[in-house]
């Protein structure tokens, strides 16, 4: 896909919005390619193109909780996100609305690091120095460990 799509963070993309339940949000992304359920029946819907994972919460309602990207078309402030170099990322912290302090956690296990943004509930995977996958979440209410959805999630 060579469309920029432009990821909102704390909402989700273009219609896709944090909250939803899947048979809606299959129906504006279409038919996924593979869709799998874990021991706890949560459901990870897994697209093509563009590269992107839909996690749905079975302790949410079966609500969309996270969003990960794999595909370059999905941008950060209209930079491209997916295959930035890690200078590229701290650059991007420093100079985005909501400015973010880059800091790796290393997984040497996998040859990979994480950067985990609280602001915007993000969590961008390296390897190689570069950006691999970024996943999304709604923003979480921690004195009521509950999800604070997004305004315009409709059903």
């Amino acid at each position: 896909m060579s469309n920029a799509i432009e990821l909102n963070p704390l909402v989700g993309f273009d219609d896709i919005r944090f909250g939803m339940l899947e048979p809606h949000v299959v129906s504006l992304l279409g038919e996924p390619s593979t869709r799998s359920t874990d021991e706890a029946g949560d459901v990870v819907l897994e697209f093509a193109s563009p590269q992107l994972e839909c996690g749905f919460s079975s302790d949410d309602g079966g609500r969309l909780t996270s969003l990960t990207v794999l595909d370059s078309c999905f941008q950060l402030h209209g930079t491209g996100v997916v295959g930035m170099t890690s200078d590229a990322l701290i650059a991007l912290g420093e100079t985005c609305p909501t400015p973010f302090v880059v800091a790796f956690e290393e997984f040497p296990a996998l040859d990979a690091r994480s950067c985990d943004v609280d602001a915007l509930s993000m969590l961008f995977w390296l390897s190689e120095d570069a950006v691999t996958a970024v996943s999304l979440f709604p923003a979480h209410d921690e004195q009521r460990d509950t999800w604070r959805w997004p305004s315009a999630t409709a059903e």
